[in-house]
């Protein structure tokens, strides 16, 4: 889920971490470009919402509070989700 409005991560993150102290939270970054793409594949309308929400986001998620990174650009999803297993495992 993207959520790069403050005050929105804020409630989630912290309402979560109410329920469970040990909460993992990755941030998984791309650039517009790659962003772009990855819209155009999955059929999505140029130009339309999703396209228009990308520089927002890109430009949010460079906020320290956005603390373990994952750039996207070229990993798999595979990629993606042993280093979030390793990360979390390795805790």
């Amino acid at each position: 889920m993207t959520i790069y409005k403050e005050e929105n991560f804020n409630y989630i993150y912290n309402g979560l971490k109410e329920i469970d102290q040990d909460i993992h939270h990755f941030c998984l970054t791309a650039t517009e470009e790659t962003i772009y793409h990855r819209l155009a594949k999955r059929g999505d309308e140029y130009g339309g919402w999703q396209y228009q929400q990308a520089p927002k986001c890109v430009e949010a998620f460079k906020d320290e509070k956005f603390q373990t990174r994952i750039i996207t650009d070229h990993l798999e999803t595979s990629e993606i989700i042993e280093l979030i297993l390793r990360k979390v495992l390795s805790k």
